[in-house]
C-alpha cells in the first residue's frame, strides 16, 4: 500500500478514472462549500484510488534512479530499465558508455578520443608551403629554409654525399620531356659510377646489364637475375687520354656481321714420308674470325730417297683445316740445294712440301730420290681462309 501510495502522489495526475466522489466537489471540480470528509471515508476513498491504480503504477522498491514513462500502450507507467529509447529521443541506455556505444560515438571506435597533440596540429595555420613537423616538444609549421633543414636538405653536404653534388636539384637532374628523353647531358659523378640496366620481360638470368667506371678502367658486365653470378665481357683500359687496350670475353666476336673471333694455339707436325728419321716440328697458330695464319717455329730436314715429302697424319687442328686444300709457295731443300717448293696444307689435316717444277707443276712429286729434304728458311709464316 505504501508503496503504491508513493507512486500514486507522483502520478496523480496522470491517471485517468481515479477521482473522489462528487459530493465533495462541484462540476468545475471545486470544493462544495463546508464539506466534510470522516476519516472511515477517507479511508474507503484512498483504498478505491489504490485499486484503480494498482496495475497503472511501477513500484518504486528495486527500481532506484530509473525513469518513469507512460508505456507502449498509453494505458499505465513503467520503470525504464534500458533508458529511453533512441527512437524516442534518448539514449537507449543506463550507462555513460552504453550510452556513447547507442548514439555512434564510441571513443576510439566511433570518434577520436581528446589528444592533446591533436590540438596543436588544428592550431596550426594552413599557409601555403607550410610543413608539419615535430620540434622535440610540440607540432609546429615550418616552410623555406626551416623546413629544408629540418629535413636534411639545406645543403650540398646532406643530400646523400657522393651522389648529388650541389643542393639545387633541378640544375643538375633536367626534367624529362614529353618524349621521355633528358634535356641535357646527364653526368653520374662517384667513385665507381654505374648504369644499370634492367630488362623487364628477358628470358630468366638474361635481363640484367651493368656499365661501369673502376679504376681508370671501363666495364661492361652482365649479371644473372639473383646478381650472384658476374662476366666482364668489356674492358678498356686507358692511361691519360689514351687507350691502352681494348678486350673483348666473348664465344664469338664479329664485325659488320663478319666473325673476328680470336683463337690461338700449338700443333706438333711429324715429316716421316720415306725419312730415315722422323723428325717434329712445332707450329704456333693464330685465328681471327676466318683467317687462319701459321707460323713455322723451327725448321725440319731429314734424309730421304723419297720423290714425296710430308705428314703421314693428320697434325693439323680440325679447327683450322680449310674447306679446300691450300698451297703456298716456300723456299725447301733438295738433296741438299736451294729450290723452290709448294707448300700444301689438305682438308684432312695434312702436310706436304711439292717440288715446284714450273708452269704451275707444283703437284708433281718431283723431289730428288735421294739426299736431304726440308725448309731452307724459318721462321716462315702462311695465312689461309678457312672457307
Amino acid at each position: 500500500m505504501k508503496d503504491r501510495l508513493l507512486g500514486f502522489l507522483l502520478g496523480l495526475s496522470l491517471v485517468a478514472g481515479c477521482a473522489i466522489a462528487a459530493d465533495w466537489y462541484e462540476a468545475s471540480g471545486a470544493p462544495v462549500a463546508r464539506s466534510t470528509m470522516s476519516s472511515a471515508v477517507l479511508r474507503t476513498e484512498f483504498t478505491s484510488i489504490d485499486t484503480d491504480i494498482a496495475d497503472k503504477l511501477p513500484v518504486l522498491t528495486g527500481n532506484g534512479s530509473k525513469i518513469v514513462a507512460v508505456n507502449s500502450g498509453g494505458t499505465a507507467l513503467e520503470a525504464l530499465s534500458t533508458g529511453v529509447p533512441v527512437a524516442s529521443g534518448g539514449t537507449g541506455s543506463t550507462t555513460a558508455a552504453a550510452a556513447r556505444t547507442a548514439l555512434g560515438l564510441a571513443i576510439a571506435t566511433d570518434v577520436q578520443a581528446f589528444d592533446t597533440e591533436l590540438t596543436e596540429i588544428a592550431a596550426l595555420a594552413n599557409t601555403d608551403s607550410n610543413f608539419i613537423v615535430g620540434n622535440g616538444a610540440a607540432w609546429v609549421a615550418e616552410s623555406g629554409a626551416t623546413a629544408r633543414a629540418s629535413m636534411g636538405a639545406n645543403s650540398a653536404a646532406n643530400l646523400t654525399t657522393g651522389e648529388l653534388p650541389d643542393a639545387r636539384l633541378s640544375a643538375n637532374v633536367p626534367l624529362l620531356n614529353a618524349a621521355n628523353a633528358f634535356t641535357a647531358t646527364q653526368t653520374i659523378s662517384h667513385t665507381t659510377p654505374t648504369l644499370a640496366l634492367t630488362e623487364t620481360d628477358a628470358t630468366a638470368d638474361e635481363g640484367k646489364w651493368r656499365l661501369l667506371a673502376n679504376a681508370d678502367t671501363f666495364l661492361g658486365r652482365v649479371y644473372n637475375d639473383a646478381e650472384s653470378v658476374i662476366v666482364t665481357f668489356l674492358t678498356i683500359a686507358r692511361t691519360g687520354t689514351a687507350v691502352d687496350s681494348v678486350n673483348f670475353a666473348t664465344t664469338a666476336l664479329q664485325t659488320n656481321g663478319v666473325d673476328i673471333t680470336g683463337a690461338t694455339g700449338t700443333f706438333e707436325a711429324t715429316w716421316a714420308t720415306a725419312c730415315t728419321t722422323t723428325p717434329s716440328q712445332t707450329w704456333n697458330y693464330a685465328v681471327i674470325g676466318n683467317m687462319v695464319t701459321l707460323r713455322m717455329v723451327d725448321t725440319v730436314s731429314c734424309t730421304s730417297d723419297s720423290t714425296s715429302f710430308g705428314t703421314t697424319s693428320a697434325d693439323v687442328p680440325a679447327a683450322i683445316r680449310p674447306a679446300g686444300h691450300v698451297y703456298f709457295l716456300s723456299h725447301a731443300t733438295d738433296n741438299g740445294s736451294g729450290t723452290k717448293a709448294c707448300f700444301q696444307i689438305t682438308t684432312a689435316g695434312v702436310m706436304n712440301m711439292l717440288i715446284d717444277t714450273g708452269a704451275g707443276a707444283c703437284f708433281s712429286a718431283s723431289w730428288t730420290a735421294s739426299g736431304s729434304k726440308g725448309f731452307l728458311v724459318y721462321p716462315n709464316s702462311f695465312s689461309y681462309i678457312l672457307n
